[in-house]
Formats: structure tokens, sequence, C-alpha cells
């Protein structure tokens, strides 16, 4: 009990000695940007390799932040990430602060078109001797590709950032800064996801029409199908570049 009270008290003179160095205890404001960003995996190689436009709006409170950012990445590409963690800030005119942050990430791209899947004379004659009806297979296979059409625009990413910046305060609202971000992420691209989902309905149909295990494999082949590996989803990220920030 007697520890337990120590610390509390000393949780408690933490926050009050943080309070005290902190001048904004509550406040919101909004960032226009433009960053240099870049990363590890096939999601970042997809994006113009310029800087990219964006805004960001937040919320302080007793350094705990929460903010959600947007970037304009190139034609009909788009990022956007919603953040939750905390600052450590220090100085007045000139001020430095270092950040970290649990995010969570959407990436866009424009949307592709899916082939029709064909078979050859020789593949129909192959996979219908092994029991494949291909009528009915291509019918199955076409519901799945307009789902695919969508979802290979589209990525999906969690992680962690830290976020170092300084900015010089023009007026009591206004400031103008540096900033660099380096992180941490899960990423499941929309091509793995639709990958993905043809391997396990591909498995499926194969169970389900007591199909030889054989075919599973060349069907997957031909459609390109490929069950996820959670392995290859995690990489590093980072940002550097300018802002203007207004702080209400």
């Amino acid at each position: 009990m007697k520890s337990l009270q120590i610390l509390l008290l000393a949780l408690c003179v933490a926050i009050l000695s943080f309070s005290s160095a902190h001048a904004d205890l509550l406040g919101l404001y909004a960032r226009g940007k433009i960053d240099y960003i870049g990363g590890t995996g096939d999601v970042f190689k997809k994006f113009n390799p310029a800087p990219s436009t964006g805004v960001e709006a937040g919320i302080e409170l007793l350094g705990l932040t929460i903010f959600a950012d947007g970037y304009w990445m190139g034609q009909d590409q788009f990022l956007a990430s919603g953040n939750l963690g905390f600052d450590f800030a220090f100085g007045e005119d000139i001020e430095f602060k270092f950040g970290i942050y649990g995010t969570g990430t959407l990436f866009k791209f424009p949307e592709q078109s899916v082939k029709p899947i064909s078979f050859s004379s020789q593949e129909q004659a192959q996979f219908s001797s092994l029991g494949v009806n291909i009528s009915d297979f291509q019918n199955q296979y076409q519901t799945i590709a307009s789902q695919e059409a969508v979802a290979s625009s589209m990525s999906f990413g969690l992680g962690a950032k830290s976020r170092l910046s300084i900015a010089y305060k023009v007026l009591p609202i206004l400031s103008i800064g540096l900033q660099g971000t380096f992180g941490y992420h899960l990423i499941l691209s929309g091509e793995d996801a639709a990958a993905d989902v043809k391997a396990r309905a591909i498995s499926a149909y194969v169970v389900k029409n007591g199909l030889p295990s054989t075919i599973e494999k060349q069907l997957k082949d031909k459609l390109g199908a490929k069950e996820v590996d959670t392995t290859q989803l995690q990489g590093t990220n980072y940002a550097a570049g300018a802002f203007v920030e207004i702080r209400f």
C-alpha cells in the first residue's frame, strides 16, 4: 500500500513538473506542410519521388497529442493517417519538440482494371482432365475479380513513429519550421490482400469440388494467387520537410 502511495505521488509530481514546463496545457493547431516521404516495401515504390504537399490538424493536452494528416502524393495518389502519442517540447520563440506516436495509415492509388481470366486450349484440356469445370471456375473468379480491382488500389498500415521538429514563432499563433519523422510499420498492400483472397478462394474451390491437390498450385500460379506472408509486411518509413503552423 505504501509503495502504491509513493508511486502515485511520484506520478503527480511528474505531471505537475511537466505541466509547469509546458506552456500550453490545451491547444488546437493546424499545419500546412511539404515533405519528402519514403520507406521500404512495394507500397512506397508506387509513389512519385517528389515532395508531397499535405495538411495536419490536432489537439494537445498535457503532452498527449491526437492528430490526423493527409498528403497528395501524385495524380490520384493519397496518404492519410491517424496518430496518438506524446509530445515533449521546450523553448519559447524557437521551440524544439520530440514526439512518439502510434499510427494507422491508409494509402490510395489509382484503381487498376483486372484482366479476365483465360485458358489456352492446352490448359483447358489439362485442367478438364483433372476434374476442373472451366466455365464454373471462370464465373466464380469474375466475382472475385470485381472486388480485386477495388482492393488493389488501397493499402493499410499500422505502426509507431517518432518526430523531431524545430519551429520559429513568427507571431503568437503563427510558426514556421522543419520536421523529420522516422517510423516502423506493418503494411498490407491491396495487391497482397487480393492475392490472399484468391489463394483462399482457390483452396476452398479445390476442397469443395474434391479436386486433386496437384491442381491447387497450378491454379494459384495461373492467377497470381498467394497467401500473405506476415514476415514480409514489416518495414520502415521516413519523412522530412517544412511546415507552417497556426495555433488556436
